[in-house]
């Protein structure tokens, strides 16, 4: 929804806490919370993954990947390697 604003929860329906998931801690979970979605690709076999979250804990966890992988990306680009460019195949 890039360039638009998101809509008012109260207008997204689905508004009986009721109804909802739970946490582990048994927390209601609001089927309209934003989530993000990073696909992945395995490089070797070519399946395709997507890494879904919502938590702060997903957040910290794809900063940590990203910082791990952003030097190896680095490092085969500059080697040559331009397989890190490749869009992504369904």
């Amino acid at each position: 929804m890039t360039g638009r604003n998101l809509p008012k929860r109260a207008d997204l329906g689905d508004t009986d806490q009721a109804l909802w998931e739970t946490d582990k801690n048994g927390k209601p979970i609001d089927p309209w919370s934003q989530q993000t979605y990073v696909p992945m690709i395995q490089v070797e076999t070519g399946e395709l993954y997507c890494f879904i979250f919502r938590s702060f804990g997903g957040k910290q966890t794809f900063r940590d990947l990203c910082r791990a992988y952003s030097p190896y990306r680095t490092n085969q680009h500059a080697a040559g390697d331009q397989r890190s460019n490749r869009p992504l195949q369904a």
